[in-house]
């Protein structure tokens, strides 16, 4: 069997057992591992992360639409730019994925953490893109679905209060879980810095993110 008919059957069997319709599968993938403020200390591994993510969710889960923002093209403009996109063309049968790779960093006055564009200036807070303004883009999205993973410092700070799952997982909870609208995070940290180094050119966050998938 070929891949697409693969993804094809998968997407069928979901929409039968949700009885919600399966609409496009859209990915917003960052990763910045070079900043244009020679100050800002370079990363080794979101490059590498956001690319391998972007593979596999192309290859096997079916993304057909993938916005890819590395390096100097992950500027502020562009970041914010992809997320009014998403806002824009999403559709309320669609499922988006918001991947960040890249430095992060706490606002000890608001609380509130901040996410380091390429064209950031080193301890000018006006040039980061604040968690708040992510949320509101994910607020903003049509989509029924959307997963933001972060992995940088202090990236707990875009999850608000969470709620265990029932105990009992089976095909018919992602079935039901799938129709109704959802917003999920998933962070590589809480409030805390977290370590740029990791196994076999990712991050540790990444390498085991990738090897699920």
């Amino acid at each position: 069997l070929s891949l697409e008919s693969i993804n094809s059957a998968t997407r069928e069997k979901l929409q039968k057992e949700s009885g919600a319709i399966v609409g496009n599968y859209r990915a917003l993938i960052i990763g910045i591992g070079d900043y244009s403020d020679r100050q800002i200390p370079d990363l080794n591994t979101p490059v590498s992360d956001a690319t391998s993510i972007a593979n596999v969710l192309s290859k096997n889960y079916g993304f057909s639409e993938i916005k890819l923002l590395l390096d100097n093209d992950a500027n502020e403009s562009k970041i914010i730019k992809a997320l009014r996109n998403l806002a824009t063309v999403s559709n309320e049968n669609d499922s988006v994925l918001i991947y960040y790779a890249g430095h992060g960093k706490l606002d000890k006055i608001t609380g509130s953490g901040w996410w380091i564009p390429y064209s950031a200036t080193l301890d000018d807070p006006s040039t980061y893109i604040n968690n708040s303004t992510i949320q509101e883009y994910v607020k903003a999205i049509p989509a029924r679905h959307v997963l933001v993973v972060a992995d940088s410092c202090f990236s707990g700070t875009l999850l608000g209060e969470s709620r265990d799952l029932p105990a009992t997982i089976s095909n018919k909870f992602y079935a039901s879980l799938f129709k109704e609208r959802s917003r999920w995070g998933m962070t590589s940290g809480n409030l805390t810095p977290v370590e740029d180094s990791g196994f076999k050119g990712h991050s540790v966050f990444a390498y085991q993110l990738i090897k699920a998938l």
